[in-house]
């Protein structure tokens, strides 16, 4: 059962990358959920990822993220936003 929950949540965070890779000019995966390095808590961390937006391209990820918000709504997802001129830490 375990193996089950953490699969779904590195799903999720795997989609989560690709939606929000779209507006991204780059990005940088800081870790992301596996089964071998998963734990089972109230809460834990899914994904840690930096992009680069370019500035024409920040509103339509604002949006991207907004949509994952909607889209994930059921999760509960806690998102830590982070930004240092052009990077968004998740």
């Amino acid at each position: 059962m375990v193996e089950k929950v953490i699969f779904r949540e590195k799903s999720i965070a795997q989609d989560i990358h690709n939606q929000l890779l779209l507006n991204a000019s780059k990005a940088k995966v800081d870790y992301m959920i596996r089964l071998d390095t998963a734990f089972m808590d109230d809460w834990k961390t899914i994904l840690s990822a930096r992009y680069a937006v370019a500035k024409d391209k920040r509103k339509a990820f604002w949006q991207s993220v907004k949509a994952v918000q909607d889209q994930y709504g059921e999760y509960e997802l806690m998102m830590k936003i982070r930004t240092k001129a052009d990077h968004f830490t998740f």
